[in-house]
């Protein structure tokens, strides 16, 4: 009896025991399941807090990549896209080619006195000045429509034009380098003259373009002019249906030609309407969107930058704008122009009474009524070819 009594006594015991171990183990799990989600919480955060920083330090990092290092154009590039690129890369390599092979030819002693002969007669011709060439196949060349191509460009007429009548175009914007009017007015390519037949163009530049040795020849046959005032009034007197072109706002609004931006110098540019009203010719607003895009223009805040910029517009008649363009196999650095629609659109006749002494009333009322059928032009066709909100200023 008393061995069954202590073999129950430790049994019960032993029971206590294992009730207790089991006791200890449920308080140890419940407290251990208390305690992860707060430790887990924490290792979430961490961790998401550093895929956050890593994800950041990648993408300042690819920021950093794209800004400096340049994108590249890919290989698979159609040949037609590289036929564009390449002619209007050849509108600078003909500046550059004409001053070198120039120079070459001139230190050659067999082709050097040929060489002065040329430049004796750039000197003292007044070809450019006296009506210059007019070359129809040179403006057919088609090549000219893989200029076109290239941003593209495109040409609206929004009246006809009589070609009895004597007109005289003013161009705007000036932009950097003016590809607009270049390739929609100077060339073929969008067919000037089978949208205004018998209106010849003769676009007007800087004497320094054609003065330029071989590369002359080229725009001579485009049938550009010089821009001063002998040549404009020898085209209104003795050349009918041929009207001038000039970019009315110059080296000045070339400083101006910033994305988004559409402000003119043509407050005060009195003296085209003055010579439109001396000849009786009407005066024909011309504008073209996308100008002011095909660069990026900086503005630096030297003073040593800006001194020379109006030193050279003083005493070259250009100005020099800091602006950086695409290069030929990548599209972040170089002098090419970016790829932007360029529309011009031609607006509608302003009439003129030939006077050959005209009034400065007379000249200020005119010039009112070319700067409205501006602004009713660009306003007419901002919709379709600006962003919205922008509007034309005219700055000066």
């Amino acid at each position: 009896m008393t061995q069954t009594r202590s073999k129950a006594r430790e049994e019960k015991k032993g029971g206590n025991d294992v009730s207790s171990k089991k006791r200890a183990n449920r308080r140890g799990t419940s407290n251990r399941n208390t305690t992860t989600p707060k430790s887990s919480a924490k290792t979430k955060k961490s961790k998401s807090k550093a895929k956050t920083s890593s994800k950041s330090k990648k993408s300042k990092a690819e920021t950093i990549k794209k800004s400096v290092l340049p994108e590249f154009a890919p290989l698979n590039t159609p040949l037609r896209r590289r036929l564009q690129t390449l002619t209007v890369s050849m509108h600078w390599g003909i500046l550059i080619f004409s001053i070198w092979v120039a120079l070459f030819l001139l230190y050659l002693p067999l082709t050097r006195w040929p060489m002065v002969a040329y430049l004796t007669y750039i000197a003292f011709t007044k070809n450019p000045r006296a009506g210059g060439r007019w070359t129809p196949w040179v403006r057919r060349l088609s090549w000219w429509k893989y200029f076109s191509d290239f941003f593209p460009t495109k040409l609206i007429k929004t009246h006809d034009l009589d070609p009895n009548k004597q007109y005289l175009f003013g161009v705007h914007p000036h932009g950097i380098i003016s590809y607009g009017p270049f390739i929609n007015i100077g060339t073929e390519a969008q067919g000037w003259m089978d949208k205004f037949p018998g209106v010849i163009p003769r676009l007007c530049t800087l004497n320094l373009n054609v003065n330029l040795p071989f590369g002359r020849e080229l725009i001579l046959g485009l049938g550009f002019v010089s821009c001063n005032k002998e040549s404009i009034n020898y085209l209104l007197e003795h050349r009918t249906n041929h009207a001038p072109c000039l970019v009315v706002g110059g080296a000045q609004e070339a400083l101006y030609a910033s994305k988004g931006d559409h402000k003119l110098v043509l407050q005060r540019r009195k003296g085209f309407v003055k010579l439109a009203i001396k000849h009786g010719a009407s005066l024909v607003p011309v504008y073209t969107f996308g100008e002011n895009e095909v660069y990026h223009l900086h503005h630096p805040a030297s003073k040593i930058v800006k001194k020379i910029d109006s030193f050279m517009k003083r005493n070259l008649g250009f100005s020099a704008p800091i602006f950086s363009g695409r290069g030929i196999f990548q599209y972040s650095y170089g002098i090419l122009p970016f790829r932007v629609p360029l529309t011009t659109v031609v607006g509608a006749p302003i009439s003129t009474v030939k006077n050959t002494n005209p009034s400065q009333t007379e000249i200020e009322r005119v010039h009112k009524q070319y700067m409205d059928g501006l602004i009713v032009l660009f306003n007419m066709y901002k919709d379709q070819y600006a962003r919205e909100g922008e509007m034309l200023e005219i700055v000066e």
